[in-house]
């Protein structure tokens, strides 16, 4: 059991104990279902670098500690998928990344692997980001963009910032990358 899962049980209880059964019961689940709200507002932005030795295998450079940042590219992955409550997070998390760098990078490959589907809010703001890192002189690349994202954005916001910048794999995007230098 994790311990926000004996937490919620506690708050439960006092409900039932302190108020009635349903009452308790409808404050345990109001709980948990703010702090999953809460939580999914606050993904973690995963910054991925090679895995040595494995060869196309990118992971997490703050879990992995011996894996290798690649030059003059950030790559980003949002843990959670991104939609109107947490895009903001995710557009702030990128900027500190690149901040974070001892030079601004060539190019952002924004692993999208984990987005099954796409909201109108955070299409519009993954767009803006795009353009404003354009504007910067900073190349966006998508990797693993899903069929279904792309078929589901009915405001033609999100094709065209993908539009000859979406890649199978984050190899074939540094290739690209590589290729336009």
């Amino acid at each position: 059991m994790a311990p926000n899962e004996f937490w919620f049980g506690v708050v439960a209880l006092l409900g039932v104990l302190l108020i009635d059964v349903l009452e308790g019961m409808i404050i345990g689940l109001l709980a948990s279902l703010l702090f999953v709200v809460f939580r999914s507002s606050r993904p973690h932005v995963s910054s991925l670098g090679r895995a040595p030795g494995q060869p196309g295998v990118y992971s997490d450079l703050g879990r992995n500690p011996g894996n290798t940042p690649v030059p003059g590219v950030l790559i980003v992955r949002p843990d959670e998928p991104v939609y109107y409550a947490n895009w903001r997070t995710v557009r702030d998390r990128v900027k500190a990344l690149i901040e974070e760098l001892p030079s601004p990078p060539r190019a952002v490959i924004f692993d999208a692997s984990n987005q099954f589907e796409v909201d109108y809010t955070s299409t519009v703001g993954i767009a803006g980001l795009v353009r404003e890192l354009a504007a910067s002189g900073i190349d966006v690349h998508f990797v693993g963009v899903h069929p279904s994202v792309l078929a589901a954005d009915r405001t033609g916001l999100f094709a065209p910032a993908v539009k000859g910048h979406s890649f199978p794999t984050i190899d074939d995007a540094l290739r690209h990358i590589e290729a336009a230098m």
